[in-house]
């Protein structure tokens, strides 16, 4: 019984925390606003970082996944095409630094307790990140959607998913151990609890400290593993991947002086993720909102020595190319001013009179190798430069 009211209080704790940081988050009033003169450590994370300068992602592939779909097929499951070397040309052409590869494991791997990975997906996923890696981008590749599966991050399934977590680690590890530090890991995509209450707001204590254990074990996987691991560069997001106050002020970084923090900002996402099409002009409102949410995440992590990747942003087109063009080149002169990466969210696909659809924040048409916002994507190299 006192286990059971413990937990009830905790939860409630939690709740109130994340409720009033939701009603000062709208208000606002949680945004001290931009840093005028933010100074970037001098550390190889930092150079590491500025290096990596702008990502894009390959989106919609990898991580698509469709139940009863299992094998190599499922790269293409949810529409975009195979991918191609030429593709990964074409990206790295319009001067995109580095690629992420989001990957979901999950139907492509054995029961436990072993947990083997399908050899046939590993020999694909490194594949792709070869079709990077020899152009000289940095490679970022990681765990996506698996948590809509086994990677259930609380107390009750933390033990059956530290187990399985450290075994995909421990093969992944093995298979890239000889790369050099442009190819990076990053533990988990977004990770949460799917489907909870708090699964958007930031996760509850106890959510946000089995995170932290299982980043954790992650790092001292890798770093067991031998090879160029003991010195990769690993990516650690804060829970749900968030850039507000809790998430980011609750995660525990591991002792290890190569980690880089990741969060994602679709922000603000009435512009940027909403298909609200009433909300598509990048106003003075829309670019004080992006400089006080990169300058909270100055002040929580790059002021106290941790170099940021922002592992997704983006703004959903809206019959707004000049407007999202406004959006990008401010976004990414704002974030470089912080010593801040960036990779835009690319999910391959595009609208056809249909409003319905989820939000689309493709550039490039991968079927034409074309970029049908060659805009947008050349004003973010500018401002990355």
């Amino acid at each position: 019984m006192k286990k059971i009211l413990k937990s009830v209080l905790i939860t409630l704790l939690s709740l109130m925390i994340v409720i009033g940081a939701v009603v000062v988050w709208r208000l606002g009033l949680w945004l001290p606003g931009r840093v005028e003169n933010p100074t970037i450590p001098e550390t190889p994370g930092f150079e590491m970082v500025k290096d990596m300068q702008l990502g894009w992602n390959l989106g919609n592939t990898l991580e698509a996944h469709v139940d009863g779909i299992d094998g190599l097929e499922s790269e293409t499951s949810w529409g975009n095409p195979v991918t191609t070397q030429e593709i990964i040309n074409t990206v790295k052409a319009a001067g995109f630094k580095t690629l992420r590869i989001p990957v979901t494991w999950a139907s492509h791997m054995g029961d436990a307790p072993d947990y083997t990975i399908d050899s046939a997906w590993l020999d694909r996923v490194q594949e792709i990140v070869d079709y990077g890696y020899s152009t000289g981008m940095y490679v970022v590749i990681n765990l996506h959607h698996d948590d809509q599966y086994w990677f259930i991050p609380n107390k009750k399934h933390e033990e059956a998913a530290a187990a399985q977590f450290v075994a995909l680690w421990e093969q992944v590890s093995e298979r890239f151990s000889d790369y050099g530090e442009r190819l990076l890991f990053e533990s988990a995509n977004e990770p949460r609890v799917v489907g909870s209450f708090l699964e958007w707001g930031g996760g509850t204590i106890s959510e946000r400290a089995v995170v932290n254990r299982l980043s954790a074990k992650f790092v001292d996987t890798v770093r067991k593993s031998g090879g160029n691991n003991a010195q990769r560069w690993l990516v650690i997001n804060t829970y749900g991947a968030s850039y507000e106050p809790v998430p980011m002020r609750s995660l525990k970084l591991p002792d290890d002086d190569r980690l880089i923090v990741s969060v994602h900002a679709y922000y603000p996402r009435g512009f940027a993720f909403d298909n609200d099409l009433e909300d598509r002009v990048f106003t003075e409102k829309v670019r004080k909102s992006v400089d006080k949410m990169l300058g909270q995440v100055y002040r929580t992590f790059i002021a106290k020595g941790i170099p940021v990747f922002m592992g997704e942003f983006g703004a959903s087109t809206k019959d707004n190319a000049n407007e999202r063009v406004k959006y990008a080149a401010h976004y990414i002169t704002e974030a470089k001013r912080y010593g801040i990466a960036c990779a835009w969210w690319d999910n391959g696909y595009f609208l056809e009179d249909n409003e319905d659809v989820p939000p689309t924040f493709a550039l490039l048409d991968r079927h034409k190798l074309q970029w049908v916002y060659p805009e947008i994507a050349e004003a973010m190299r500018q401002a990355a430069e």
